[in-house]
């Protein structure tokens, strides 16, 4: 659950030397939305955010950390009933499907550069870059809560696309695109570069009772 200990376990094997050796990703994270658990827009939102995270940290190699369907007896239900498919035999996608695969389809090709400092700890921003051609493609996100954003962008014009893989143009005048982030990634294209960050005041739901 701590994955900025990734951070530290790289560090640890660069201060002592060890062998260049792929960071290999190998159980979980489990997501569940059995009742009393997460909404499945949670479950989308987390299971992507972990993963862009872990790439962030160095993570080279996926061996796990989506777990198909539900569980559906009482061991795997409490342990491991994280899947982005309903439980057999209704097997239908929950929306974590289609985040994972526009994540999928925005990253192909792409290799990891690191985070944006966005001035706020608790919003991110994420760039990747295609080595052949040079484009990027940029993931941002906040912790909860919704902002309005103006982004200092090189070019005058971008691509935001949500976690269902729709995808608008918007134009950057003066090099200042205007857009929305929230819990669940978006994907900006057709910029340059990203630059800096203005907010408006974030707006969060209604408190619980």
């Amino acid at each position: 659950g701590s994955i900025n200990s990734l951070w530290m376990v790289r560090e640890e094997a660069r201060r002592l030397g060890w062998p260049r050796l792929p960071m290999s990703w190998c159980e979980g994270p489990f997501f569940p939305t059995n009742p009393g658990a997460l909404s499945e827009r949670a479950q989308m939102d987390y299971q992507v955010r972990y993963l862009l995270l872990g790439m962030a940290y160095g993570v080279e190699e996926f061996r796990s950390g989506i777990v198909p369907q539900d569980a559906g007896n009482y061991y795997g239900a409490e342990h491991y009933g994280a899947g982005i498919i309903h439980r057999t035999p209704l097997d239908h996608p929950k929306p974590a499907v289609a985040a994972v695969a526009t994540m999928t389809s925005m990253l192909c090709g792409f290799e990891t550069v690191g985070g944006i400092d966005t001035g706020r700890l608790t919003t991110y921003c994420l760039e990747f870059r295609r080595p052949r051609d040079g484009a990027k493609v940029y993931a941002l996100w906040r912790v909860t809560g919704v902002v309005q954003a103006r982004v200092k962008v090189r070019g005058t014009q971008g691509t935001i696309t949500d976690a269902m893989g729709n995808a608008a143009s918007v134009a950057a005048p003066g090099g200042i695109l205007p857009m929305t982030i929230s819990p669940s990634p978006v994907w900006l294209t057709g910029v340059e570069k990203v630059e800096s960050f203005e907010f408006d005041e974030p707006v969060y739901d209604t408190a619980p009772a």
